[in-house]
Parts: C-alpha cells; sequence; structure tokens
C-alpha cells in the first residue's frame, strides 16, 4: 500500500476514546475508512480490505484476526477482553510514536528529513527552570541584529513559552515576525519540522529552544528527538546549559554529544569572583573538553524582560547578564 492511501480500521468500544484515535489518525495522515461496532463487522470489512491498519482497544471483542493483518492494540476504558494493552495514546504524539513503533516493515524505515545550510544554534539545558527560553531569546535578539533575517524556534515540546512571551498566534502553523525583528516559530509535531525544513533555506540563522535535555536523548523517535536529529544533521551549533553541582554535571557526562559542535554554558545561582570564575571554566572545560562560558542568574533583569514580552536589549540594557549571553554565543561560533 502506498504511504499516499495508508487506511485504517478503528475497532474501539467506547465511543469517545473512538472519536479521538479516529480524528488523531486522520490528522497524522491516515485515512479511516472503516468504525467497526461489532467484531462481525470487523471480520467481514477485514477480508475484503487486508491491508488496512487495524486500531483495535483491548476492551472490544476477542476477535481473531489475521496473521497478515496488521493491528496496534491500545488499551481501552473497560475491562479488557484481549491481552491487556499498556498505551492509551492521549495526544497525536503518543499515537504516531505508537504507530511508528508498530511491528512492521514501516517501522523499520528510518525517518530522516535532509539538513538545511541555514547556521543553526540549539540551546538546551541539564533539568529545568535553568534559563535556555531567556538565553534563546536574546541570542535570535544579538543576531537579528548582525543578520538579515532570523528564526527563533520554539523546540520545548514539553513547555513551549515562546507564544505566551511574545503574545503570539498561530506559530504553529507558520512564522510571525516577532517587534524585536526576528521570527517566531513553534514545533510540536513531524508536520512542523517538516515545514521548518522546508523554510529553513529563507533564512541567515536559526535559533532552537530544545528546554530539558532527557537521559535517553537522541535516541528515540519523539518530535524533539527528531528535531535534535535534524539540527545535527545540519552541523548545528550546540549551547548546553547546566548548573555547577556534582549531579548535573554527573547528567551532562551522560548526554554530552558525540560532535564537536558544543559548548557548555554554566548558570551561575550566586556571584562569585571573576578570578573563581576563571577557575571553574577552565575545570570543567578540561572535563568536557569543549568551550565554557559561565553567566550570572539576573532575576531582576530577566523579570523585567518577561513583563514587557521583550529582550534584555529593550527591558533591561544595563543587565550584565546580556554582555554574558553575546560572549556565550562567541564561544559557541568559535
Amino acid at each position: 500500500m502506498a504511504e499516499s492511501e495508508r487506511c485504517a480500521v478503528t475497532a474501539i468500544r467506547d465511543m469517545h476514546q473512538e472519536g479521538f484515535i479516529a480524528a488523531s489518525l486522520t490528522r497524522l495522515g491516515w485515512k479511516v475508512i472503516y468504525r467497526a461496532t461489532s467484531p462481525e463487522g470487523l471480520q467481514d470489512f477485514l477480508s475484503n480490505n487486508p491491508e488496512a491498519l487495524v486500531v483495535q482497544s483491548d476492551d472490544f471483542a476477542q476477535t481473531r484476526l489475521n496473521s497478515s493483518t496488521e493491528s496496534v492494540l491500545i488499551r481501552g476504558r473497560s475491562l479488557a477482553i484481549e491481552d491487556m494493552a499498556t498505551t492509551n495514546p492521549r495526544t497525536d504524539f503518543e499515537l504516531e510514536e505508537l504507530l511508528r513503533n508498530r511491528k512492521s516493515e514501516r517501522a523499520e524505515e528510518p525517518f530522516f528529513i535532509s539538513a538545511t545550510s541555514t547556521p543553526i544554534i540549539s540551546i538546551s539545558s541539564v533539568g529545568r527552570h535553568i534559563g535556555t527560553t531567556s538565553i534563546s531569546i536574546n541570542v535570535a535578539d544579538l543576531l537579528s541584529q548582525q543578520k538579515e533575517k532570523v528564526l527563533l524556534v520554539d523546540g520545548n515540546t514539553a513547555h513551549p513559552t515562546l507564544a505566551r512571551h511574545f503574545s503570539a498566534h498561530n506559530i504553529r502553523t507558520a512564522p510571525q515576525v516577532s517587534s524585536d525583528g526576528f521570527a517566531l516559530f513553534e514545533v510540536n509535531d513531524i508536520a512542523g519540522l517538516v515545514h521548518l525544513n522546508s523554510i529553513a533555506d529563507q533564512y541567515d540563522a536559526i535559533v532552537i529552544d530544545l528546554g530539558q535535555l532527557q537521559l535517553s536523548y537522541p535516541v528515540g523517535r519523539r518530535v524533539k528527538d527528531q528535531l535534535v536529529s535534524w539540527a545535527s544533521h545540519s552541523h548545528a551549533r550546540q549551547l548546553i546549559c547546566t548548573r555547577t553541582d556534582i549531579r548535573s554535571l554527573e547528567e551532562l557526562e551522560l548526554i554530552a554529544p558525540q560532535s564537536p559542535h558544543w559548548s557548555v554554558v554554566l548558570a551561575l545561582s550566586k556571584v562569585i569572583s571573576r578570578r573563581e570564575r576563571k577557575v571553574l571554566e577552565a575545570k570543567i572545560s578540561e572535563r568536557f573538553d569543549v568551550p565554557v562560558q559561565s553567566i550570572s542568574r539576573d532575576s531582576r533583569a530577566i523579570e523585567n524582560m518577561e513583563a514587557r514580552n521583550s529582550t534584555l536589549a529593550n527591558a533591561a540594557p544595563k543587565s550584565i547578564l546580556l554582555g554574558e549571553i553575546a560572549r556565550s554565543l562567541e564561544v559557541a561560533m568559535g
């Protein structure tokens, strides 16, 4: 069956759960050609349409499908009749991952989007609340003062914040130009990543806010994993922000990229002397064999920036944090 002719059948007992799954399949590019209400109807339909994918809940019925029938079993909302499933997709992302990991020849096909030649800077963190969004916004602002066109991408699928920060609308559909001159775009599904790739060459630079890294990163098939893979294939420069405690540095060792194009940004929670900074930066640089830059947490400047939905250059131009972000950018670009 051709990719453009992917057909699916739903066999789900709960009508609300079935409605969501059918709609989600449609959004993911599948054509739902039958919605079974009984095991007899399902068997009759499949006898004439053996190539359709069956998405069945474990509480639908004790149905013996033909061994050649491709199927995905999900957890229903009633008492299981079939072998109990462990997955109950509640979002398009979860259903997409379940479909990709099903046992079929199609699941073995690698998902790959061709790289872009546009320079990319991806910014991520070890742990939460370290400042990737603040840094990403100001890196985009600094680059926009030098480049003709800059695109700031919200790739933090767990906690997207750019739309709220800039009071921007519909940035999942198409890039929107902010009042600071750079464009905003949010990637939260595969379709968004494909669209990002199609427009990447229109920009002189792309900044991606990835948020928190995971220990299993980036070996999965989640949208965020695919976004990192795409950026890596594009030879992106990576800024990884971390605290200086032992646990954070140990986690960074586990997820450190196997690439020369990354550097560390140390988020300092307290004020230390310039000499102490240099000693700390040299120690971390030797440990990871990459450039290291430390930055201070200027809470007042960040609060002012967030309150004004702006960048540090406009909301707190005298903040020392702005200069430190600029130096981190210089380190990242080599």
